[in-house]
């Protein structure tokens, strides 16, 4: 399967809604047609208290919020933002992952380039961090709730991830 994206439509990880949590999103074609400003649950279960959060953050986005680029880190690290300017949730694109495509701070490459992180892939973030919330039964490890999102905001108006952009033929597969 090879990753695509038309305008700003994007896949994203969305986690709790506290500084201290991440949002990631893997750009992907999606049949669901969104208006201009939209963030949706895409793929996976979705906790109550996200619910809320992502009803807050499409609300802030109608009224003209942006996400707004963090000026810490390796990767493209975002604030979320309500019509209140409180901020609901830290996100990291997929795409924005250090060694990836759309790296914002230098760190480019293709999608499943080695990474500062031993063993840990371009793109692969997203997942594990996916994943380690849905292992964390009864928040023992307290891993921020988690869950995917599909995110439309003319912030994320970018070119195709095309065949160029990876690393190996299989990596999506």
């Amino acid at each position: 399967m090879q990753p695509s994206t038309t305008n700003n439509k994007t896949i994203c990880k969305l986690a709790a809604a506290e500084l201290t949590s991440e949002l990631s999103y893997m750009q992907s074609t999606c049949s669901t047609q969104f208006n201009e400003h939209s963030i949706e649950t895409f793929g996976s279960t979705c906790p109550l208290d996200l619910k809320a959060a992502l009803k807050q953050i499409r609300s802030g986005f109608e009224s003209g919020s942006e996400p707004k680029l963090t000026d810490e880190g390796t990767s493209g690290t975002y604030e979320l933002r309500s019509t209140s300017n409180e901020k609901l949730a830290i996100f990291k694109p997929i795409d924005e992952e250090p060694n990836a495509p759309n790296n914002p701070r230098g760190y480019q490459a293709c999608f499943g380039s080695q990474t500062c992180r031993a063993g840990v892939l371009s793109g692969e973030s997203t997942i594990r961090e996916v994943a380690a919330y849905m292992l964390d039964h009864d928040n023992f490890s307290g891993v921020p709730q988690t869950t995917m999102v599909e995110v439309n905001h003319p912030y994320f108006d970018r070119s195709a991830i095309n065949e160029d952009d990876l690393a190996a033929e299989d990596y999506f597969d």
